[in-house]
């Protein structure tokens, strides 16, 4: 194991110039700016620290999970006002996306006014849905509304989404936290992270290896704990190769098993998380019907949370 190095400021501030070089969030328009640093974990002195461990040691990331009655859960508790977790899951997304490059449209300020959002209706009693707080991340080509959709390629104009595409609106009809954006290769044509317009994505467990690809910033993002919940799609292995590289779990569902627009022949979308269970959850809520995919499967029950149940039980 080797040994940490780190970085100490005492302020948010002074770490922020410490590191305005290196960790920067893009924005809608294409331009980055530095992060603020306001969202960096501290030590037990109270001094703001980057540390710089082995990779497996800085893997460490708060452990929010989905209970199967719904409520997000944290640390193997009952957790349903998440606004404090997504600020540390932020923390340590900006600790490792200069490695790992996983993320377009990283906008902390409007994560946390979601998570807020989120606490209020929690507080109310009147949660959204099974994922109201959840951090959640999206794949560059499933349009979020008023976002780009650059499908990874510097060829094509930066021109804002009308709506959002099914998988995302399936999200903030339940309240999901929409974090970033997952980088991929342009037009997803490669297993790869390899892109014209984003930055190389690099796998978490060796940053010297790709994720895979083509939901190659979604497998990375997954596997290094930005959150419980990602996003991707696949044609000819576009989840599948990075979860299986980046050891997490996905499944490529039945064409049309979750609605998308505009429907392609081969592409499904599918959940990509580090369980098995978190998946099961998520299948719930992204294969609710939407008119939009002409190619989309008739609604049906599935017992989705019943995953380990096998026919002798």
């Amino acid at each position: 194991m080797s040994t940490a190095t780190k970085t100490y400021a005492k302020t948010p501030e002074a770490l922020a110039r410490l590191t305005q070089e290196q960790f920067r969030v893009t924005q809608t328009d294409g331009t980055e700016r530095p992060f603020t640093g306001e969202y960096w974990d501290h030590d037990e002195l109270g001094l703001y620290v980057i540390d710089e461990a082995d990779i497996e040691t800085n893997l460490r990331h708060p452990r929010v999970m989905i209970g199967s009655d719904g409520i997000p859960v944290l640390n193997g508790k009952p957790h349903p006002r998440l606004f404090g977790t997504m600020a540390k899951v932020l923390g340590h997304i900006e600790r490792w996306e200069f490695y790992l490059h996983a993320l377009y449209l990283l906008r902390p300020e409007l994560a946390i006014a979601q998570a807020q959002a989120s606490q209020a209706r929690w507080a109310r009693g009147e949660p959204l849905g099974h994922l109201d707080g959840v951090p959640v991340t999206i794949k560059d080509n499933i349009a979020t509304r008023g976002d780009p959709t650059p499908l990874g390629t510097a060829a094509v104009p930066l021109v804002a989404a009308a709506a959002d595409a099914p998988p995302a609106a399936r999200v903030r009809e339940a309240g999901g936290v929409i974090v970033a954006k997952t980088t991929m290769p342009d037009y997803g044509m490669l297993s790869s992270g390899l892109s014209s317009f984003h930055k190389l994505a690099r796998n978490p467990w060796d940053r010297s290896k790709t994720p895979g690809g083509s939901s190659a910033g979604a497998g990375a993002a997954a596997a290094a704990g930005y959150g419980p919940l990602h996003i991707g799609t696949d044609i000819g292995g576009s989840l599948r190769l990075p979860a299986g590289w980046c050891g997490i779990f996905t499944l490529k569902p039945s064409l049309g098993r979750i609605p998308i627009d505009p429907p392609f022949t081969g592409r499904a979308a599918g959940p990509m998380t580090r369980s098995v269970a978190d998946a099961a959850l998520f299948m719930q809520i992204l294969t609710r019907p939407d008119a939009r995919d002409s190619m989309s499967l008739p609604w049906q029950d599935i017992a989705w949370l019943d995953f380990d149940k096998g026919a002798e039980k």
